[in-house]
């Protein structure tokens, strides 16, 4: 084509209509692919892996959960991902607690008649899960089988274990001597248990307990161990009943000839009034001391306190308070420092200048 009609061509061209002109950028390079993973774990397959009344065995998996959605019940525990598992072969038991009832249980019943939950003020039912092992040698190997961490403190716990024991015999056999000469009248087989439920009674004495309560307590303990065995067929119950009574009336005289000191050593059973009167007498004591001056005086004052066996830990202390390093007034004098100090009288904590 010549430059004429080029020329024209264009001209024709220019004067037709086509529209937006659109832009449109290609790649100038290439460029690498990329690549997403979508893929998704495998699940994690939870949910319940026993069925009602289904028989399972000990350490078997009853379900699988995020959460305690299912809270472990009678015969089974919890993993630290929320797993139940029996800890008794059983039942599986699915239910709910009405002291609880906002939770759902799963638990194993022992046997197949049983239902969950036992009800709250009756005993529960327990099974060992164990047989016998016929043959002697592994029997024997069963009863030595211990720990590492066990078989190394056996020597040591045993060794514990007869000291007490021989600590326990001694005061049995100190009290039984005191109580030949408080007591006369008893018996050696009385002997026995009462020296045996006062040492009981002491070591309840030094937990904090009160003198009644202690009885108490250690009478009804006496009282049940008597009722087991007449349960399990040990004794018969006429047996059960002359130990019962006998039991019972020599308790009413030991307690109402023997008593405790402050040491825990056995006195003769003071009355409140005679208890008072003593009381009394030493104050009177610590009061004539009081008159007297200088360090002297309050080692006397001090050693009084310390030989009186009749006071409790308590008494004790008011009277040091009062009478060994009495409370200064709070007006005594011009102010350099102010401390605070118990008050034992008032039973609070007072500023003390």
């Amino acid at each position: 084509m010549s430059f004429l009609s080029s020329t024209r061509a264009l001209g024709l061209f220019k004067g037709l209509s086509l529209g937006p002109v659109i832009q449109v950028r290609t790649a100038t390079k290439k460029v690498a692919g990329s690549k997403t993973s979508m893929k998704d774990s495998a699940g994690r397959r939870l949910g319940a892996k026993a069925a009602e009344n289904e028989p399972v065995k000990t350490g078997q998996i009853l379900m699988r959960q995020r959460g305690t959605r299912f809270y472990p019940g009678e015969n089974a525990s919890i993993g630290k991902d929320h797993t139940i598992y029996a800890t008794e072969p059983g039942y599986v038991r699915f239910y709910l607690d009405p002291f609880h009832p906002n939770r759902k249980f799963i638990g194993v019943a022992l046997s197949p008649e049983l239902r969950l939950p036992t009800p709250h003020f009756e005993p529960r039912v327990r099974r060992l899960g164990y047989v016998p092992i016929e043959d002697e040698a592994k029997a024997s190997f069963e009863e030595q089988n211990l720990k590492r961490k066990d078989h190394l403190l056996r020597p040591t716990i045993l060794k514990e274990l007869q000291e007490r024991a021989a600590k326990r015999q001694a005061i049995v056999e100190q009290y039984k001597e005191q109580l030949k000469t408080i007591v006369p009248e008893l018996s050696d087989n009385e002997l026995s248990i009462a020296a045996e439920r006062l040492s009981n009674v002491k070591n309840h004495l030094k937990n904090g307990v009160t003198l009644p309560d202690a009885q108490a307590t250690v009478t009804s303990i006496h009282l049940q161990d008597l009722k087991l065995q007449n349960k399990k067929g040990a004794i018969s119950p006429e047996e059960y009943e002359t130990s019962n009574s006998n039991y019972l009336s020599l308790i009413k005289k030991v307690d109402s000839s023997v008593s405790f000191d402050n040491k825990y050593q056995l006195t003769k059973f003071l009355t409140p009034e005679a208890r008072q009167g003593k009381l009394d007498e030493l104050e009177a004591q610590l009061q004539s001391l009081t008159e007297g001056k200088g360090k002297d005086s309050k080692k006397q004052l001090s050693k009084v306190l310390d030989m009186s066996t009749l006071i409790t830990p308590a008494e004790k202390k008011l009277l040091h308070a009062k009478y060994v390093k009495p409370l200064l007034p709070l007006n005594h004098g011009l102010a350099k420092s102010v401390t605070k100090r118990w008050n034992y009288e008032k039973k609070r904590v007072e500023p003390l200048a």
